[in-house]
């Protein structure tokens, strides 16, 4: 479906793509009016791709009807031109890196604490504009808010170089961020991933109140500040995603769902034709269980040859074409990414959570603090093959290292 303001790019139940034809022209009016509507869950703009992803209850809205309905938003709407710069691919790395010296340099310089302190003030404002947004239009809180008052009280303090730290650290992120942008017709979400948003979204209101009763016990605006670093989502939020990303090229898989389910493949029915001893014991040796039968048996998937190919279907419904030299190879590989995105969160969450803690215990200084969490999503990058940011357009079969699996018994 074509409109003067966009095409429609991709959809599936519940969520719609669209590419904006003139996406600098008001783009963020378009998208806080539509988190206004009944049955519309989220929104997301994509500046890099030009693309608005909508999220919606197919309960609520027919397809039909929801296009209608913003055809005629985008009609009527006056749209002036929005210079919220999270709309722009805009590069802040260079003014992150001018606020870092600033503050590095402000006490022996004397560089006026308030020319340092409106650097940190224009540098944060994307987490400050998501923190509102959030707040104003999805009525939840979400982590932004965290970051926003750490910065903003120990800016506030005097301690500037903490939060230009951390505004480096997350402009390094959203490089990462950025190669995400051709991704999203291909749905990198898995349940680790909502598991791990989820767990942070529930942590928020207790870090708050958690702070407020720290700041009223003690009387010390500094003693409450470590537990607004809690944050393991953000990086999660790139480095997950972007290791799917590796593993569906490895693998020729459709999406992240359909790998996660592979992963965690535990029973398999084979049809006879298929029942060699050989392909049993390296199910076996993976941890998955054979039962050799003409039908699929519940619960577990189905694997049948299908003239020179072998079909899988999963326990979800998915079905998987591979060619039977390359199906252990898909395997090892779907199991081999999910442990990477479990290590991945461990390497990510499991400092965090100890950064927290020293920072509340035994006063560690921000400064280490901030530098123990961005090394360790560097390090969870690396762990994934990710540290050199890759382009996924130009990413194929041919130019990623596959694991050295065994292929046979």
């Amino acid at each position: 479906m074509n409109h003067p303001h966009y095409t429609l790019i991709h959809q599936i139940p519940g969520r719609v793509r669209l590419r904006i034809h003139d996406f600098n022209r008001g783009l963020f009016h378009i998208e806080t009016t539509l988190l206004t509507w009944q049955g519309i869950t989220d929104v997301r703009t994509n500046a890099a791709a030009h693309s608005l992803i909508i999220h919606y209850d197919p309960t609520c809205w027919q397809l039909e009807d929801l296009l209608t309905a913003i055809s005629r938003l985008f009609d009527t709407l006056a749209v002036a031109k929005d210079e919220e710069f999270l709309e722009v691919a805009a590069d802040y790395f260079p003014l992150s890196l001018t606020v870092l010296g600033l503050s590095v340099l402000a006490l022996p310089l004397e560089i006026p604490a308030v020319l340092v302190g409106a650097g940190i003030a224009i540098t944060a404002l994307p987490f400050v504009t998501e923190a509102l947004r959030g707040l104003a239009y999805r009525q939840r809180l979400q982590v932004e808010l965290l970051d926003s008052l750490w910065m903003g009280l120990h800016t506030l303090r005097g301690e500037f170089v903490a939060p230009a730290l951390l505004l480096v650290g997350a402009d390094i992120l959203g490089r990462y961020k950025h190669h995400l942008h051709v991704l999203d017709e291909r749905n990198l979400d898995t349940q680790a991933q909502s598991l791990v948003v989820t767990t942070e979204e529930f942590l928020l209101p207790p870090t708050l109140l958690g702070t407020s009763l720290i700041w009223l016990a003690t009387g010390s605006l500094a003693a409450g500040l470590p537990l607004l670093q809690l944050d393991f989502a953000t990086p999660l939020r790139v480095v997950l995603p972007l290791a799917v990303h590796r593993g569906l090229v490895q693998t020729g898989l459709p999406d992240g769902a359909t790998l996660e389910t592979l992963a965690h493949l535990r029973h398999l029915t084979l049809e006879p034709a298929l029942a060699r001893d050989s392909l049993i014991q390296s199910l076996n040796r993976r941890g998955i269980s054979v039962t050799v039968a003409q039908a699929p048996l519940a619960p577990g998937a189905w694997l049948r040859a299908t003239g020179s190919h072998w079909q899988l279907t999963l326990p979800a419904g998915q079905k998987i074409s591979v060619q039977p030299e390359q199906f252990l190879l898909t395997l090892d590989c779907a199991q081999a990414t999910l442990a990477q995105i479990y290590q991945a969160i461990a390497m990510v969450t499991v400092p965090n959570l100890l950064v927290v803690a020293a920072g509340l215990f035994w006063g560690l200084h921000p400064i280490g603090a901030v530098s123990i969490n961005t090394c360790a999503t560097l390090i969870a990058l690396a762990h994934c093959g990710l540290l050199v940011p890759e382009s996924p357009e130009v990413t194929s079969q041919s130019t990623v290292n596959l694991p050295a699996f065994a292929m046979s018994a």
